[in-house]
């Protein structure tokens, strides 16, 4: 997949109040894009806002350093107080993100409360806007 583009799968609160970011919309997301940088690893998994300590990022390749997009398999599990990721991408990647760890190292808990009015959804965009995505022509697109 060109770098400029970014792949999404996430969870999306319908009723969570924007304005204020009151639960930054539930939002969990695993991600497929290099975020417009031909070096970065091309996976990631994040809980919104996605600050350094609530994000992996790795490469899909088994290598640790090369790029495999197609034929994996991504989960999460999502607990009152507990995230964690599994990815069959990279050689296999979990990541996990707790209410504990954050009271431990004296940050902002960003482990959303559950219910929640969520909806899963899914995205592709560029994160070039309308100018047309590295290695990429007019009439050419990406099927996922």
């Amino acid at each position: 997949m060109p770098e400029d583009l970014v792949l999404g799968v996430f969870t999306w609160d319908i009723q969570d109040r924007h304005e204020v970011n009151q639960n930054w919309k539930h939002e969990v997301d695993f991600e497929m894009s290099r975020w417009g940088d031909a070096s970065n690893g091309d996976m990631q998994f994040v809980v919104q806002p996605g600050a350094y300590l609530q994000k992996h990022r790795f490469f899909s390749g088994t290598d640790g350093s090369s790029y495999d997009q197609s034929g994996h398999t991504h989960s999460f599990t999502w607990h009152p107080g507990h995230l964690s990721w599994s990815s069959t991408a990279g050689g296999g990647q979990d990541f996990e993100y707790t209410t504990e760890f954050a009271i431990t190292n004296e940050l902002e808990d960003m482990v959303q409360c559950l219910p929640s009015a969520i909806d899963l959804r899914i995205n592709l965009w560029n994160t070039k806007g309308n100018i047309n995505p590295a290695g990429m022509t007019d009439g050419q697109r990406v099927e996922v």
